[in-house]
């Protein structure tokens, strides 16, 4: 009799057992599944504000200046005795919209990517250039290119200075020069080549403003010590600029309505 209610106590305890285990079970499998919802909605809230940060950077917005001055020319090119000329001005424009790059670094690093956020960069450009030959020359394009880490890249050559891309539609601004002579309004800049290709007389000079877009970079890797500019002629030849201008650097960039 004692040892039968013994072994009825024994299943009985057993039976306990199991079922507080299986609750305490229950508990954590609920306790594990609610930690990762939570965790997902975590993620999936970081990656809406990431969509929605990298979705506002595509927006027109107004371009952040990344660097005026100094800008250099790479050391390697030769004096040319065709084109002549030298590099006034140049303004390098993070088109990062409404949103800062240093808050898209942020959203990255908090999102958990090690990459670094890469956008288009609008360059303007003041050159003036003249034809140091004796006879007629014949401008094809004229190429830019700058190193970003490490690696030399070809910058897309543009041909107006309104602040929008190709997919969006046109906000109305673009960007003009102040002169810093008390008007409110920028002034349009002045178009280096109007078109190409364009034929140059010689001892004939042009000035004027181009704007080129590096496409897809991380702006704080671009040197800007390392720009190469060069006038293709008809025959393909490339003639590189060689100086920059020492005169005094006055004005800067904003942005105007489009008339």
């Amino acid at each position: 009799m004692v040892i039968c209610l013994a072994a009825g106590l024994a299943v009985a305890a057993l039976i306990v057992q199991a079922c507080l285990q299986s609750a305490e079970d229950a508990r954590r499998e609920q306790r594990e599944q609610q930690r990762d919802k939570r965790e997902h909605e975590g993620d999936g809230r970081i990656q809406g504000i990431l969509d929605a940060v990298q979705k506002g950077s595509k927006s027109p917005g107004v371009p952040t200046l990344l660097v005026a001055e100094p800008a250099k020319l790479a050391e390697e090119q030769k004096a040319d005795k065709i084109f002549d000329g030298e590099l006034q001005r140049i303004f390098m424009y993070e088109r990062t919209g409404l949103v800062p790059y240093k808050m898209l670094q942020e959203i990255f690093q908090i999102s958990g990517r090690t990459d670094e956020p890469t956008v288009d960069c609008d360059i303007l450009v003041s050159i003036y250039l003249v034809n140091a030959s004796s006879s007629i020359q014949y401008i094809k394009e004229l190429t830019a290119s700058v190193e970003v880490n490490g690696r030399r890249v070809g910058l897309e050559r543009r041909n107006d200075f309104r602040l929008k891309s190709d997919e969006e539609d046109d906000d109305g601004l673009e960007y003009g020069f102040e002169s810093l002579s008390g008007k409110s309004d920028p002034e349009p800049l002045r178009e280096l080549l109007t078109s190409l290709p364009c034929e140059l007389l010689p001892n004939k000079p042009l000035e004027g403003w181009i704007r080129y877009t590096l496409k897809q970079v991380v702006p704080p890797k671009i040197d800007s010590n390392s720009w190469k500019f060069a006038i293709v002629d008809s025959l393909g030849n490339q003639h590189f600029l060689t100086k920059t201008s020492d005169a005094p650097k006055k004005g800067e960039i904003g942005l105007r309505r489009c008339r």
